[in-house]
Formats: structure tokens, C-alpha cells, sequence
């Protein structure tokens, strides 16, 4: 589009429509100009029904036609645009929007409005909250997991039966039913991520991504670390070789291997982006449904990985990564796709949990491969099949304050959840978990745990800014790795 002059209100260059209508194509030869009569009907018309200055402007702008046809064909195409440039003329709330978002944060970089100010169309983002609802539910998926753990490792011998029901088939339900987390906490990643072209300059997409995620690591790797240690002092813990042993691995909690899983996967991400843009959009989708195909098969066979930040886990975990870039990008709205995904893979994690149960308490012989991984079959499965029925939902309520909390919240949880352990260790002995019916204590612990940690990330979120404000921990560590210039 040319250059405007909004003294005059003429375009210096004849202005294409298509840059405000894609699905309307003109070629070079028809210079659709309006005669001077057409532009004063136009500039009346913008007047009277209220338009902004800018507006009335672009309605000044002078055109030619040279045939009836194409008058007729133009006078059509200025009515739609002057109809869709009113509609999102005053779209300001949208325009807030993006004010105090992460690099996690679920925003549609496309959506375009116009500037009420300049009358220029310009990038707008808004919410996607569908999946602000998918990390928020994730998060209490992973607390049920490691909640549900506490009752899953008692033998069967020792469990209640009420009403015919075995309660330790139950907790496994509850543990498998929660474990498509942390494979749609990497899916949301990816789609969000590999959207953004900005993040093909990779010192740009490093600082960003090293304020939210290579600090809070940090920070959390000495508090749990000092967590252990108290432990150990106090008689309670696993031991020095544990704890040192765990800094090494990346595990300085039992949960903290997702953090330096995803430092390796943030690693490669300008890469994956470079390729996405060399390759094209439907070899990337071809590729991406590969990757992940062959992890599943790899890490499945594999056993158990011992190091949570070696390149076998981090290239496996790329596989979720691009999948959740592809999904969000062919999945439309559609409420009945919602439905049966979500049921499907709802299901299949509820099967699983039987199978596993079968597998452990029933079976003699056992099953010599995982049940419940990431990147077993069953689970990658329902994990997609969840995220396809999140992405064809179309929520309208407002979860982006509490969804922006979820990564320091799991930050928090496994300390909460060991912290709990340990009183009720205290108060009823080791195998207290025996006079609680997991039925309905479960979520009663979840609920616990869960409020606990959302204070806990309000006081860290509040104690951090300040402090960084203060002594700039941020730029101090930045400028320690050397991603300040």
C-alpha cells in the first residue's frame, strides 16, 4: 500500500485491495481509481455515518475506472471494506489484550484491526483461551498424578474394597486418566512458538525465553536442592548421593526434569522454525506426525532415560513440540469434534489405567513394557486426541491470569505435595494413606495443593518483580550468559 497523505487525503500510489481483502484479486492492468464524483459520494457517505478522520480520509482517496464493470465490481468491494474497517475500528479491547503476555502465552499473531488513530490496518493479538483452559486443566492433571502416586504403590493386599470396588484399580485410573499433562504442556508450546517468525532470531527468542524459563529453573533448582538438604538433616531424606546425583541428571526435584527437558527443546526451536520455512508448511506436517510416530517407537522400547536433559529426550519431546504447531494450525472450531475427541482419548487413558492395573497387580508375569510414559502408545494417543478436542473449542471466558501462573505453579506443587506427606508421616506413621479412602481424598489433597501453590506463585511473582526492580537479577544473569548484545 502507498504512502498516505492525510492532508489531502490522497494515496501517493495506487493502493491494492487485495492487501485488505485477500479473497479479492485485481491485476496490475485494472488501475481501479474512483473518479472525483465517486470519491465526493464516498467522502459524504463517511461523514455521515459517523466515521473517524482517518477514515474519511481513506474515503477521500482518489480512483479511476475505466468501465461500468469495473465501477460496478469497485463500488461492491468499497462497500464490504468500509463495512469490515467500521467493524474493527474501535476494537481497542482487543488492542489491550496484548499488554503482559509471556512467551507461553496462547496469542493469535494474525488477526488484524484497523488503528482508529492513523486508519492503518495493523497485527493484533488476542487470547486463545481454549487453551488457556488446557494448561490450566494440565496443571491439575500433573498435581493429580503426583497426588494419586501417594496411594498407587500400596500392594493390593493391603487395600479396602467398598462396594466390590478395588480402590487400587482406582487410583491408577486417576493417575493414567491425568497423564496427557505433559505432553499438551509441550503441544501448546509448539503451537505458539513455531507460530511466531519472530522467534527465527534466535538471540531475540533466547532472552525472552531465558527471563521465563532459565530463571525460575534456576532460582527453583537451589530451592529444592536446599529442600533435600534440610530433608536429609532432618532425617528424612534420601541422602547427599541423592542430592547431588539429582543436580547432575537434572533432576534436583522429582518434577524439575521437565524444566531442563524444556531448556533443550527452547534450545532447538529456532532451528525447527528455520527448517518449518525451508521445507513449507504440509513437509513440516509430514515430518512433525513422523517424529513423533518414531519417538513414541524409540522411547517406548528404550527403557527408562536416565538424564532428563541428554538429546535422546530432548529430540523425542520435539516430536510433541511440532505436532502441537501442526494440530493448532488444521484444527477448526467445531464443538462436535471437541466432544468426540475428548471422549476418545478420555477413554483410552481410563483403559489404560485397567491395563495397568492388570499389568502390576494382577498379571504373574507382569508387561515388560511402560503403561503410563509419555511416549507409550496409549498415552500419545489420548494426549493428541485431548489436545484436538481443546483446539476445536471455542471459550469465550477470560483464564489468561491464572493460565500465566501455571509454570511457576508447577514450580511449587511437588514441594506442597511432599511438604503434606511429610506431616501426615508425622501424624499417622509411614502408610497413613491407609485410613483415607482415595474416593474422594484424592481431590481433596489436589484442592489443597493446588490453592497452597496458587498463593505461593502470587507471593513468588510479587517478591521476584520486586527484587529483580531492585538489583536486576535478570539482566545480571543475561549479561552473564552473554544474551545482552
Amino acid at each position: 500500500m502507498g504512502k498516505f497523505d492525510s492532508q489531502t487525503g490522497r494515496c501517493l500510489r495506487n493502493v491494492p485491495f487485495s492487501f485488505f481483502f485477500p479473497f479479492v484479486s485485481f491485476s496490475d492492468r485494472f488501475a481501479l481509481i474512483l473518479s472525483d464524483s465517486g470519491r465526493e459520494e464516498r467522502q459524504n457517505r463517511a461523514e455521515n455515518q459517523g466515521f473517524s478522520p482517518s477514515l474519511q480520509a481513506y474515503c477521500h482517496t482518489p480512483y479511476r475506472c475505466e468501465t461500468r464493470c469495473q465501477r460496478q465490481t469497485l463500488s461492491v468491494c468499497l462497500r464490504l471494506q468500509i463495512l469490515l474497517m467500521r467493524l474493527f475500528v474501535d476494537d481497542s479491547q482487543a488492542l489491550n489484550r496484548t499488554q503482559g503476555m509471556n512467551v507461553h502465552t496462547p496469542v493469535h499473531p494474525l488477526r488484524q484491526a484497523v488503528d482508529g488513530g492513523t486508519g492503518r490496518i495493523i497485527p493484533t493479538k488476542y487470547r486463545e483461551s481454549n487453551y488457556d483452559l488446557l494448561r490450566i486443566l494440565s496443571c491439575v492433571a500433573i498435581i493429580v498424578i503426583h497426588v494419586a502416586t501417594q496411594w498407587v504403590d500400596i500392594g493390593q493386599g493391603n487395600q479396602a474394597f467398598l462396594a466390590g470396588l478395588n480402590r487400587q484399580m482406582l487410583v491408577n485410573i486417576y493417575d493414567s486418566l491425568s497423564r496427557f499433562a505433559v505432553p499438551c504442556f509441550v503441544m501448546i508450546s509448539g503451537a505458539f512458538i513455531l507460530d511466531n517468525p519472530k522467534n527465527l532470531d534466535y538471540k531475540t527468542f533466547y532472552r525472552k525465553s531465558f527471563r521465563h524459563v532459565v530463571v525460575p529453573t534456576f532460582i527453583f533448582t537451589i530451592l529444592y536442592t536446599l529442600f533435600k538438604a534440610g530433608m536429609n538433616l532432618a532425617g528424612t531424606g534420601s541422602g547427599w548421593g541423592d542430592v547431588l546425583s539429582g543436580l547432575v541428571a537434572g533432576k534436583p526435584f522429582y518434577h524439575m526434569w521437565y524444566l531442563y527437558m524444556l531448556i533443550g527443546v527452547y534450545l532447538l526451536a529456532p532451528w525447527v522454525i528455520r527448517v518449518k520455512s525451508e521445507i513449507g508448511e504440509r513437509m513440516f506436517e509430514r515430518v512433525a506426525v513422523a517424529f513423533l510416530l518414531l519417538a513414541v517407537a524409540s522411547m517406548w522400547t528404550m527403557g527408562e532415560v536416565k538424564l532428563a536433559w541428554n538429546l535422546g529426550m530432548v529430540f523425542c519431546y520435539l516430536g510433541y513440540f511440532a505436532v502441537g504447531y501442526v494440530l493448532r494450525k488444521r484444527i477448526g472450531k467445531s464443538a462436535k469434534v471437541a466432544v468426540l475427541a475428548l471422549s476418545a482419548g478420555l477413554l483410552i487413558e481410563v483403559f489404560n489405567g485397567v491395563v495397568y492395573y492388570w499389568a502390576h497387580y494382577v498379571s504373574a508375569n507382569g508387561f515388560p513394557l511402560g503403561i503410563v510414559g509419555p511416549f507409550t502408545p496409549l498415552v500419545a494417543l489420548s494426549s493428541v486426541l485431548i489436545f484436538v478436542g481443546f483446539a476445536s473449542m471455542d471459550v469465550k471466558a477470560p483464564l489468561g491470569g491464572l493460565a500465566n501462573m501455571t509454570f511457576v505453579i508447577y514450580l511449587f506443587h511437588a514441594g506442597v505435595v511432599e511438604s503434606i506427606s511429610m506431616v501426615m508421616v508425622l501424624m499417622n506413621g509411614k502408610d497413613w494413606m491407609m485410613g483415607y479412602d482415595p474416593l474422594y481424598w484424592v481431590w481433596i489433597f489436589v484442592l489443597l495443593v493446588s490453592l497452597v501453590s496458587v498463593m505461593l506463585t502470587v507471593v513468588y511473582d510479587k517478591l521476584f518483580d520486586a527484587l529483580d526492580a531492585r538489583f536486576s537479577i535478570t539482566d545480571g544473569l543475561t549479561r552473564l550468559v552473554r544474551l545482552d548484545g
